[in-house]
This record gives C-alpha cells, sequence and structure tokens, in this order.
C-alpha cells in the first residue's frame, strides 16, 4: 500500500506524519484497547512511497506473545518469522511489548538490511 492510498483509506495527509527521519514517514494510529494501544506505520519517502513496516505495540508482553502466536504460530527463523507472501517476503520480530512486522521491498529499510 502507498502512502497515498493510506491517506485515501485512513483520511489522513502527510500533515499527520512524523518527519524526523530523511527516509520514512511515520504515523502512529492511537488504538487504545484492552490488548492493542497503538500501530506505528512506516512508509519510505522515495518512488511511490510504500508501506514498509508496521510496529504494533501491546499492552504487556504476555499480550503480545499470545497474539503473535495465533496470527504467525512460532518462530521459523531463529526468534524471528520469515513469511514468502506474494508480492514481498515479510519479516517479523518482538521487541520489548511489540510486534514488529516488515515487508522485504526493494530500496526500503529492511531490504537493504537483509540483502
Amino acid at each position: 500500500m502507498s502512502l497515498a492510498d493510506f491517506n485515501a483509506r485512513k483520511g489522513t495527509s502527510t500533515a499527520d506524519m512524523q518527519d524526523n527521519m530523511s527516509f520514512r514517514w511515520v504515523y502512529l494510529e492511537e488504538v487504545n484497547d484492552e490488548k492493542l494501544s497503538n500501530i506505528i506505520y512506516y512508509f519510505d519517502k522515495a518512488g511511490t512511497q510504500p508501506l514498509y513496516e508496521m510496529i504494533f505495540t501491546y499492552q504487556d508482553e504476555s499480550v503480545r506473545d499470545k497474539e503473535a502466536m495465533e496470527l504467525l504460530g512460532p518462530p521459523n527463523n531463529k526468534d524471528k518469522w520469515r513469511l514468502e507472501k506474494d508480492p514481498y517476503t515479510i519479516i517479523a520480530w518482538k521487541f520489548k511489548n511489540k510486534l514488529v512486522m516488515a515487508a522485504l521491498i526493494p530500496n526500503t529499510e529492511w531490504w537493504n538490511e537483509e540483502h
């Protein structure tokens, strides 16, 4: 999904994005339910500005672990997940009370790290 598609779907604009990095736009969506407190979206600033990473912030690590197991199953790449999805590979990992999911899209942050 591109930044333009996201803005159209969510009713947001680039004015709603944090612009603290030279290579990405960041949008924070507050959720505040019994499991999830927010979702952070990362969009590349170049080209079509694809959504390449989502960070799900849970109320605590035990909730995060339960949700990760239901969504992804057990890790299949050491303590991480690697999912071959068309058109992009998805990698996921846990960090503190967060579940991070990133698409390996050419020329984005994690593509460069993984290749």
